[in-house]
């Protein structure tokens, strides 16, 4: 018994002893498991707003995201996110974190059009990915939460918090312009890096002391505001943290130098229509400072307070003067309805807009301009491309070359056989002879075209729009591209020079994930593009392109018209150029070695862009192009276009795919001072106006000046007088006019129209035509033309009576379709040029109330500054 109970007591130990055992392994095993978990990367966080944090559906923006690596190892990893209204595309960054560490991601991301117009919640899901094998494997997943945007237009502020406060004016600008009051406060340390980050912003104002960026987040700002972006910038503290920040910005355009700063409590701002008187108890800072190549649009004591300059498309204002200036203080909600008007918010911020800010707004955020970001700037001429470039995807049909050469043969076969045949007396079978060259020749053509239309290989089209930015390494490109590929998957689409490529429609993928990854601030690619066999996939691409060598057109007026030498720079295969203005349109002829000439006789009145007597299939792409280009808008300023071979913008496509593309650059007109002696001046380089009459009378509204037509048709007659606007580089020389040439184009039967002297206040007619019925031509006879004087900023008024119908008149309408005037000008051997201003002097003349002041006031800036 006692050997019995032992050995059930031994037993039962063991038996317990094996359960502790069990169950200290499944403890061991459950916490190596917990511990690998926790060992293992993962995000911190999903989604979270950054950049300007403002996203619009259908614009790039940023987003955040931090990696955490506990592991003792470092880790390649890609983070994604994704929209829930469009999970099938992604947008992804490679990132490396070191062991035991957090690391923060950033990445352009663009929320889909799907979202509603009034969305304001943008749901998102951040993904951490190990692709370093054949199979992904999903580490992590975070939702996050964006905040959309329906403002326009999106402000984006940046400040120094420690010292002026600009919110209340721009909120002040923002209500006073009937907009929203919100801006978006940007963190320097989270300023986008990449031109993509600034899109959805319509305007920045900015502290310039504020402006702490590294090179990339510099460049980044740069491409941006010569894309089309417009930025305030407020330069009232002389210090030098806030002129370095302006000469990293702005480089060589940076032409300012500062005198001193002072502090006013009562004084007067000078703008082009009213002036502000200001009083205040605490001091508002001052800066003086003299410029050049500025446009003032306000001034204090004679001292510029608001300059502004085009780079490139954009626009940079710069305020010397603090932002308490521009406002005025009230008590709740003020009585200016003009101020007091506001969408979405209040307006007891407790201060209104003054005049001069409204100024401000009308410069700042103009809807009448280019949007910013070059998807958009370009935009509606892109679609006037985008119908042409499938187009270019197909067989192609046999050439001219080879038909010629075909029927040269035969010709040649058929002179050879007939002498031979003629020297055998057998002349009868040349019948013979041709038809069978004949059938010949069309089987050759036919066994041609047939194996040329068998098959279409995989290509990639594209056309591309170039501005040039005047006096810049850099240029503006946009353009669409189509790709087709006989098999299904397309592979990488990679980007390794900067810029962005957008597929519009992504249906073709077929449920299929699309992902763009970003390996580098300038490099990212398109990963899993896949599309039906034999279809066209559609894209969209923007760059600003660094160029070594500028492109310039540099124009020069002179006895037979306009001579333009022509830069090309990177650009070659030059085809059909084209001078476009306000008002008109020119054919220049090519003379060789990129010289070009501009007479009256290239003028342009049929709408026939190239001239050519036989046009090729590319010559009629762009005859197009032209008429669907000039038909939707006129540029302000002369510009020439021309046809060229696309740029490299560093995009890898579709590889041993065939290239069919072309490029139309657009570069605006440099002038340089014509030479002394005879210089013509063609009606497309003189745009007009309505004016007073030289006795002070309104003008008779019969044009639309927005639109550029008469109105018509008119019944009673009318005396008109136009101003007629001299090209600066042909003002400034202080010619005198020599020929005069009014040409009208109108139907005005049973009507006399004469040309007025407007020394004599319209009382006595230079020429007259009778019942013109088309073209007609009104000039001064010899040595009249010299009543026409010009004015100090390059007027001429012009003056035309269309005289009252007769008792016996046909019928009592009117009417005039256009017309243009070509003067014939004598450049003096030694011009005289206005000046501005002196150099040691601040201006001192009073402002233009029809046009801004252009300052140049250039000591050193070494001595400027004390």
């Amino acid at each position: 018994m006692i050997q019995t109970c032992g050995f059930d007591v031994w037993r039962g130990s063991v038996w317990c002893w094996l359960t502790v055992l069990v169950m200290l392994f499944s403890l061991g095993i459950a916490n190596h498991s917990a511990n690998a978990e926790e060992k293992s990367p993962n995000l911190s966080s999903g989604a979270g707003m950054s950049g300007i944090g403002a996203y619009v559906p259908g614009q790039w923006g940023v987003v955040s995201s931090s990696v955490q690596n506990p592991t003792a190892q470092d880790v390649d990893l890609l983070v994604v996110h994704q929209f829930d209204a469009d999970p099938h595309v992604q947008f992804g960054t490679r990132v490396w974190v070191p062991n035991q560490s957090i690391r923060r991601v950033w990445s352009a991301v663009r929320p889909p059009d799907a979202y509603e117009a009034d969305i304001r919640q943008i749901n998102t899901q951040t993904l951490l990915v190990d692709d370093a094998s054949t199979t992904e494997f999903q580490l992590d997943r975070q939702p996050g939460l964006l905040l959309g945007t329906t403002d326009s237009p999106v402000v984006a502020l940046m400040q120094d918090y420690d010292g002026t406060r600009i919110s209340p004016t721009v909120q002040a600008m923002l209500i006073g312009g009937g907009h929203s009051k919100r801006t978006r406060h940007v963190n320097p340390e989270q300023a986008p890096s990449t031109m993509a980050g600034w899109q959805a912003v319509d305007a920045l104002v900015v502290d310039a002391a504020a402006m702490h960026f590294d090179e990339a987040q510099w460049v980044a700002l740069r491409q941006w505001v010569l894309a089309g972006g417009r930025v305030w910038i407020f330069y009232q503290h002389d210090n030098d943290e806030a002129v370095e920040h302006m000469q990293r910005f702005l480089g060589d355009d940076w032409s300012v130098a500062i005198v001193d700063e002072l502090p006013l409590t009562q004084f007067k701002m000078l703008g082009s229509r009213e002036t502000l008187s200001v009083q205040v108890e605490m001091p508002i800072a001052m800066t003086r400072v003299l410029a050049s190549g500025f446009t003032v649009h306000h001034t204090v004591r004679d001292w510029p307070v608001t300059l502004e300059k085009q780079i490139g498309r954009g626009r940079v204002l710069v305020s010397t003067i603090g932002p308490r200036a521009w406002v005025k203080a009230t008590n709740g909600k003020t009585s200016d309805k003009s101020n007091s008007k506001t969408v979405g918010g209040s307006d007891d911020i407790g201060v209104i807009a003054t005049p001069p800010l409204r100024d401000i707004e009308k410069l700042l955020i103009d809807q009448q301009l280019p949007a910013s970001a070059p998807a958009t700037a370009d935009s509606e001429l892109v679609q006037k491309l985008a119908p042409y470039v499938p187009t270019m995807i197909g067989y192609r049909v046999i050439g001219r070359s080879v038909v010629m050469i075909m029927l040269c043969a035969f010709l040649i076969l058929l002179v050879i056989g007939g002498i031979m045949l003629h020297r055998k007396n057998k002349l009868e079978w040349i019948a013979t002879i041709g038809g069978g060259a004949a059938i010949v020749a069309a089987g050759i053509l036919l066994t041609l075209g047939l194996m040329r239309g068998r098959e279409v290989p995989t290509t990639v089209a594209s056309a591309q729009l170039i501005r040039v930015v005047p006096g810049q390494h850099q240029a503006i490109v946009s353009g669409v591209m189509s790709l087709f590929s006989a098999s299904s998957d397309i592979g990488k689409v990679e980007v390794n020079n900067g810029g962005v490529i957008w597929w519009p429609d992504t249906s073709a993928q077929a449920n299929k994930t699309l992902r763009a990854i970003w390996t580098d601030l300038d490099r990212w690619h398109w990963d899993q593009l896949t599309l039906p066999p034999r279809a066209v996939l559609n894209a969209t691409f923007d760059n600003v392109l660094n160029i070594e060598e500028p492109i310039v057109a540099s124009g020069q007026f002179g006895p037979e018209g306009l001579v333009v030498d022509f830069s090309p720079g990177v650009l070659s295969d030059l085809q059909d150029p084209l001078i476009a203005t306000s008002s008109g349109v020119i054919v220049p002829r090519d003379n060789g070695k990129n010289r070009y000439t501009v007479g009256p006789s290239q003028v342009v009145h049929n709408e026939q862009y190239v001239r050519s007597l036989s046009m090729t299939r590319e010559q009629m792409r762009h005859q197009s192009v032209y008429q669907d280009l000039l038909a939707m808008s006129q540029p302000d300023a002369p510009t020439w276009w021309i046809w060229a071979k696309p740029v490299d913008l560093g995009f890898k496509l579709i590889e041993n795919a065939t290239h069919r593309d072309w490029a139309l650059a657009s570069v605006p007109i440099k002038f340089t001072a014509p030479a002394p002696g005879a210089a013509r001046v063609l009606s497309p380089f003189l745009p007009y106006t309505l004016a007073r009459s030289p006795d002070g009378a309104s003008p008779v509204a019969i044009y639309d000046a927005n639109n550029r037509e008469w109105i018509a048709p008119l019944t009673p007659g009318y005396t008109i007088w136009l101003r007629f606007q001299l090209p600066d580089s042909i003002a400034s020389a202080k010619p005198t006019i020599d020929e005069l040439v009014l040409t009208i184009d109108m139907d005005a039967p049973d009507r006399d129209v004469q040309l007025l002297d407007p020394i004599s206040y319209g009382s006595r007619a230079l020429a007259t035509v009778s019942n013109p019925r088309g073209e007609a031509k009104l000039s001064p006879e010899d040595g009249q033309a010299s009543v026409y004087q010009i004015d100090s900023s390059g007027g001429i008024l012009v003056g035309v009576r269309v005289t009252d119908q007769p008792p016996d008149a046909v019928t009592s309408q009117w009417s005039l379709q256009e017309l243009r005037l070509e003067l014939l000008l004598d450049i003096p051997n030694s011009p005289t040029t206005k000046k501005a201003a002196a150099s040691s002097t601040p201006i001192s003349t009073p402002m233009s109330t029809s046009s801004s002041t252009s300052i140049s006031m250039a000591p050193s800036a070494s001595t400027a500054k004390f």
